[in-house]
């Protein structure tokens, strides 16, 4: 696996979680917190994942600063590639061996994982019809990790809570990966925005 780090931008000053259309009142009752509760700690504008000739890889950009309780917001566009492709989250990475995936396909399935010391343990797979799957779709992903939970909401519809406590902080980001079946593979995300949750 290769991993990347995204250099932070400064937050702007009037940029503000109740700015974030993809933030809802339902979704932080179940960080606990409300839209005064978060403080905008990084963005990345825009990165592209191009997995072009690569196979059965997983590529990441990572924020720079290491956080435990927060909440993370992308949008990301399916770019070419197999229907299996698929494109996500890198949650609380400690490093290349410890590390959680939250991924999803354009066959609507969602997977939850764990790099434990270099091993894949997985932790969740579900369909969910929340995934737009078309090509050149975009999906406006919002994932709360809080302690041991984490909840993620695709498209505004909450589509998976579990809880793990392998690893209580680390760094985030997003993430993309090809297996066998394409050539030309990868996805565009798009105003990467995390909060920390006071």
């Amino acid at each position: 696996a290769e991993s990347g780090i995204g250099q932070p931008t400064p937050p702007p000053a009037d940029n503000t979680a109740a700015d974030d259309s993809r933030l809802t009142t339902a979704m932080l009752r179940r960080a606990g917190t409300n839209i005064d509760g978060l403080v905008l700690q990084d963005e990345l504008i825009r990165h592209e994942f191009d997995l072009t000739g690569e196979d059965d890889v997983i590529r990441w950009q990572l924020l720079e600063e290491e956080y435990n309780n927060v909440v993370m917001a992308t949008t990301f566009e399916w770019g070419p590639g197999a229907s299996n492709d698929y494109c996500g989250f890198a949650l609380r990475y400690v490093d290349d061996d410890n590390f959680y995936t939250l991924e999803m396909d354009r066959e609507g399935v969602l997977r939850f994982f764990a790099q434990d010391t270099g091993e894949w343990v997985s932790l969740s797979t579900t369909e969910s019809t929340a995934i737009a799957t078309a090509p050149n779709a975009r999906n406006d992903l919002v994932v709360i990790a809080t302690g041991t939970t984490f909840t993620l909401f695709i498209n505004n519809e909450e589509t998976l809570r579990i809880d793990d406590g392998r690893y209580s902080g680390g760094r985030f980001g997003v993430a993309a990966g090809t297996f066998i079946d394409s050539d030309a593979s990868g996805c565009v995300f798009s105003d990467t925005r995390l909060w920390a949750i006071r």
